[in-house]
């Protein structure tokens, strides 16, 4: 199931996020993804579902210093914007990776 929409694809690009992804931040947020999959997987006892981990993943995402730094670089974006740029990312960088993220080997 897709989490992001066109309008989420169309915005990071826009503001040059898709680049920066691409090119810098991709390990980044799948390991981070792979993380909070794995921590929910222990907590829940099973693996969760995208929207699942989608939910907890957006906010651990925004409250890292690599993101933090991403978003400041961006000097047109107002810091009221941080959060919603987190869960475009998250939805973006899960759709683009669910498959690797969710067959990571259960514990």
């Amino acid at each position: 199931m897709a989490l992001s929409s066109g309008n989420d694809a169309t915005t990071l690009r826009s503001w040059n996020f898709l680049n920066d992804y691409n090119n810098k931040y991709e390990r980044d947020l799948v390991r981070l993804a792979e993380s909070v999959y794995m921590v929910l997987c222990l907590l829940v006892g099973s693996p969760p579902t995208q929207q699942e981990c989608y939910d907890f993943y957006w906010d651990v995402l925004r409250r890292t210093p690599f993101f933090r730094d991403w978003v400041a670089n961006k000097k047109h974006i107002k810091p009221i914007f941080y959060d919603a740029f987190a869960q475009m990312l998250s939805r973006y960088a899960l759709d683009m990776n669910w498959s690797s993220i969710s067959s990571m080997q259960y514990p």
